[in-house]
């Protein structure tokens, strides 16, 4: 990873060391620095030591408790939907989701500091990048393709509904310089006077946010799930295609395709497809199960409250993305696609592979 974190604090561009506190900084008088905002937003692009560093040193006092848990989950790459209004003096609420992911994308190498399933990686990075291998199912013959694991985690967090805080982590540095992550580049390079909300992936004015934490929360929430889901869908893609190869295996005598203009796996190759492709319906099953019970689990305890807050942010707010019972449901479409692949890939391998002959007793002897 690299040294510095990208952070956007009030839409201003920090690297994670500059926010960092000097001694000869703070005040004599011994009082905090607090913020100067009803409502701040703190963007953490591929978040590194110091941005940590940076974020405790600098947080409120009230926000700690809300902050150092986020902090844990979202290293640790788990997946919850947290809504809590614990008592306290004051009383802090905290609205937060951490959403794991993987991505497919096509490149020459894996992205800098990623760490292949089952290789080394170095420790001093503070989170881990894993990536797989899924050049076997890039259309292009020679081309090379991984499936990048990625993770967005965001908490709303303050007193009222006046004066709140809203931190977002996203972990994506398999992603070009151009990505609408890359904060540098949302902004409109037609029209200077709009400065694109990094929250929202630019789909937002940040001039002009949601004021209301709640429907702040619920809107953040849905773009994430809609950019997950692209994410999926373009995987799905491809595994689908894959299958359209090997599926006939399933019906073939001979254990291999009937002649075609393309392509006739061997034994051995179809073999080698079918371990592949379990690996990669495991990791993509262990990351998006969770994901889809928790917005299930989210959305049958707050289907009320979510409706009525989209039906707010969808009045005052053009280029949002489907509503959010649209984009839970081809999540879980997903998903469902995903475990009868898993089934179709075993039954193929059931199929096509061979029971291991036993060894002769003539060689078991020669052991002795």
């Amino acid at each position: 990873m690299s040294d510095f974190a990208l952070m956007y604090v009030h839409g201003q561009r920090f690297n994670a060391r500059s926010l960092q506190y000097d001694s000869d900084d703070l005040p004599e008088n011994g009082e905090e620095l607090q913020p100067d905002a009803e409502r701040q937003s703190i963007y953490v692009h591929n978040l590194n030591s110091w941005a940590v560093c940076a974020l405790l040193c600098t947080v409120p006092a009230h926000e700690i408790g809300v902050l150092r848990p986020a902090l844990y989950n979202h290293l640790a790459g788990g997946t919850n939907i947290i809504v809590k209004s614990p008592p306290g003096n004051p009383p802090v609420y905290q609205l937060a989701f951490h959403l794991p992911y993987y991505a497919w994308r096509s490149t020459t190498t894996p992205r800098l500091g990623a760490k292949l399933e089952g290789g080394d990686t170095n420790m001093s990075e503070a989170i881990p990048a894993k990536s797989l291998d899924v050049s076997f199912l890039a259309p292009t013959k020679g081309e090379k393709a991984f499936m990048h694991f990625a993770q967005v985690s965001c908490v709303v967090t303050g007193v009222d509904r006046l004066i709140s805080t809203v931190y977002m982590f996203v972990e994506n540095e398999f992603d070009d310089e151009d990505s609408v992550e890359h904060i540098e580049q949302l902004r409109n390079e037609a029209d200077y006077s709009v400065t694109y909300d990094p929250l929202t992936r630019g789909m937002l004015d940040a001039d002009q946010p949601v004021a209301d934490p709640e429907a702040l929360f619920v809107l953040l929430l849905r773009i994430r799930m809609d950019q997950i889901n692209n994410e999926y869908s373009q995987i799905i893609g491809k595994l689908a295609k894959s299958f359209e190869n090997y599926g006939p295996l399933l019906t073939d005598t001979h254990y291999s395709l009937p002649p075609t203009d393309s392509y006739r796996p061997s034994q051995e190759t179809a073999l080698q497809w079918v371990d592949k492709i379990s690996v990669v319906l495991e990791s993509l099953r262990d990351r998006l199960d969770p994901l889809v019970e928790a917005i299930e689990g989210f959305e049958k305890e707050f289907h009320v409250e979510i409706r009525s807050l989209s039906e707010y942010t969808d009045k005052h707010h053009q280029r949002l993305p489907n509503e959010f019972g649209a984009v839970l449901k081809e999540l879980s479409s997903s998903s469902i696609l995903l475990e009868k692949m898993a089934k179709r890939s075993q039954a193929i391998a059931e199929r096509v592979r061979i029971p291991s002959q036993p060894e002769p007793l003539s060689m078991l002897l020669t052991h002795h």
